[in-house]
């Protein structure tokens, strides 16, 4: 009866690590890089945005996850609603460079998130457009 219960509790940590491995997207790909880019969010009169060094960047239009590319760094927000603090991460938009756009990534299963353009972009990738009309190019 005892090994019963030692090889049950084996395999039982045998198959979340196994499941952890597997999981796709963010839970396992939100590690930062060894030299994070540190964003500070900003809130203007319609909308929040995020600055990182003399960028600015403004929400553009909701992530879609296969647009998620390398996580590249953070932004802690100083509370929402409820007052509690949070972090966001942020990655590039794959096939962009992360100096135009960024995907700020609200949680950790990766299914919200929003693309954002640096201020001065006015190339847009095919197939995004914004929904927010002051900031339709």
């Amino acid at each position: 009866m005892k090994w019963e219960k030692i090889c049950c509790g084996i395999m039982w940590t045998v198959v979340a690590a196994i499941a952890l491995w597997l999981l796709p997207g963010c839970a396992a790909g939100q590690s930062l890089p060894d030299d994070p880019l540190v964003f500070r969010q900003g809130v203007a009169q319609d909308y929040a945005y995020l600055t990182q060094g003399e960028k600015t960047y403004v929400p553009y239009c909701p992530m879609e996850q296969e647009l998620l590319g390398e996580c590249i760094g953070y932004c802690d927000h100083p509370g929402d609603d409820s007052g509690e603090p949070f972090r966001t991460y942020l990655y590039t938009l794959k096939g962009y460079p992360g100096d135009q756009w960024i995907v700020e990534v609200l949680d950790q299963n990766c299914s919200e998130g929003m693309i954002l353009r640096e201020e001065s972009v006015t190339k847009i990738p095919e197939g995004l457009s914004s929904e927010y009309e002051w900031n339709r190019s």
